[in-house]
């Protein structure tokens, strides 16, 4: 068990640190393309990035996740597994990629036509690297995904900023995205050699079993991009593009957040794949997962509440001062994204993605009409309100779900009281050092994640998950000392 502990270590911090240096190549990217190629540009090259991705994404049918729960599940031949996938996989990107093609044909004006298509082939090597990070996650490898996805990104935006810097050109930046994805596979194969089948075939048997699996998984990709987007668009619409500007600068804080709980969820996955009948050992890992949600969700939001409006002066400028409202609204949503995101997980895990796909399609529903409510009389305040609600009913019935399949207590309250407590005292400590230095924010946001540390380790003793395997897995990588055989769990 200790080894199951470094591995939830190792590769979340792994998964972590790969995507916080993927989002700063990125930002710089980004920030060139929309000084250097004006915002008409900017915003094709964005509308085909996003929508192509969506496409490729939603068609993959959970193939990619499907695999690592029966990996990690069943005794079936991996060969056959991994071919039936595999072969499912690639017709599907090949059904995807001429469809993208033949719209690209329709572009216009004629000059995005070549975007359309680099930016098609692009997104279909990265369903297909989609598929390969599920063979190494199931195998417990997020190393290797985390260096293709580094290289990946390095590769963009050196060659982007680059080209942006000595020839300004929109198909040369799409050409840019294109090399990077293209070497980010190839180096994650490269990697991953050692632990990709050498021969595979395809099994109809097996075909027929996931099929019913990949459904409704699909229903769930496609519901969930639209509750994400649900409020944007009617704000859009309903009261202006001004007020989009305010509740997105706001979002993409939260956004970025929320690469912690996917993170996290990536990496407990395979677990609750593997002890999907192993209850005591479920409600375990489900109890350690609640625990370390209220670990750093609630420290967040206490310091979000009192640096928000420091924080949103500074970095946005006075015309967003609207934003910081609805940060502190969106604060509440921590909680229910961060477990939620474990849960879908879970769900799938037990076997309860159709009754996932049915509460994910009842939150959209409940999303759309408290927006189409909300905005009329509150604004962009109203839309806030209905995402955290929303995302709260989401959770709520997600968890009665994993409680009535696992028929056990999952929430590890005294965790949370101490939570608490810790995260009341950080926050007097925060505003002692605001009202000190006159709403300078960076040194109580540097003071106040030590201060909460310092206070969790004197009632370290309390905490459910004091001395867990996880807990000394962290001691000994602070110590230096070896994480250990990875190969030694499927």
């Amino acid at each position: 068990m200790n080894l199951i502990g470094k591995l939830l270590v190792k590769n979340t911090l792994w998964l972590f640190l790969a995507n916080v240096l993927a989002k700063l190549f990125k930002l710089g990217l980004v920030i060139m393309m929309a000084r250097q190629l004006g915002p008409a540009a900017f915003g094709h090259f964005s509308y085909f990035l996003s929508l192509f991705s969506l496409i490729y994404l939603v068609l993959d049918v959970g193939i990619s996740q499907v695999y690592v729960r029966e990996f990690q599940r069943t005794d079936v031949d991996d060969t056959t597994l991994f071919g039936t996938s595999i072969y499912a996989k690639t017709l599907m990107s090949i059904i995807t990629l001429l469809l993208l093609l033949g719209y690209s044909v329709f572009v216009q004006p004629p000059e995005l036509k070549i975007i359309a298509i680099l930016t098609s082939l692009s997104c279909l090597i990265w369903t297909m690297r989609l598929f390969f990070v599920s063979v190494t996650r199931s195998r417990l490898q997020m190393k290797n995904e985390s260096i293709s996805f580094c290289v990946e990104n390095f590769v963009t935006s050196f060659l982007g900023i680059g080209f942006l810097f000595f020839c300004p050109s929109l198909p040369l930046v799409a050409f840019a995205y294109f090399l990077g994805a293209l070497m980010g596979l190839v180096v994650l194969l490269a990697l991953s050699e050692d632990i990709l089948p050498l021969t595979f075939r395809f099994e109809m048997g097996i075909f027929r079993r996931l099929f019913p699996i990949w459904v409704p998984v699909l229903g769930t990709s496609i519901v969930y991009p639209i509750i994400s987007t649900t409020d944007t668009v009617l704000l859009n619409w309903m009261v202006g593009p001004e007020s989009v500007g305010i509740y997105q600068a706001a979002y993409k804080f939260i956004q970025f957040l929320g690469l912690i709980p996917f993170v996290f969820a990536s990496v407990m996955y395979p677990f609750f794949s593997k002890w999907h009948q192993d209850t005591e050992q479920l409600v375990s890992l489900i109890r350690f997962s609640f625990s370390f949600s209220g670990f750093v969700v609630l420290p967040f939001t206490v310091a979000g509440v009192l640096l928000a409006p420091s924080i949103f002066l500074s970095v946005y400028g006075p015309e967003f001062a609207g934003s910081i409202p609805v940060f502190m609204v969106f604060l509440a949503l921590l909680l229910p994204f961060f477990i939620t995101t474990l849960f879908n997980q879970l769900l799938l895990a037990l076997d309860a993605q159709v009754q996932n796909f049915w509460i994910s399609s009842l939150t959209a529903v409940v999303n759309l009409v408290l927006n189409l409510i909300f905005i009329v009389y509150w604004g962009v305040i109203g839309a806030t309100l209905a995402t955290v609600i929303s995302r709260w009913i989401d959770f709520a019935l997600t968890y009665f779900v994993a409680y009535k399949r696992l028929n056990a207590h999952m929430l590890p309250l005294t965790d949370y009281w101490i939570y608490v407590l810790a995260s009341v005292l950080m926050g007097g400590v925060i505003y002692l050092f605001l009202y000190l230095s006159a709403g300078y924010w960076i040194l109580p946001a540097v003071a106040g994640p030590l201060i909460y540390c310092a206070i969790l380790w004197l009632l370290r003793k309390r905490i459910s998950w004091y001395g867990s395997p996880a807990i000394n897995s962290i001691l000994e990588i602070i110590r230096n000392k070896s994480i250990g055989d990875q190969n030694a769990i499927h």
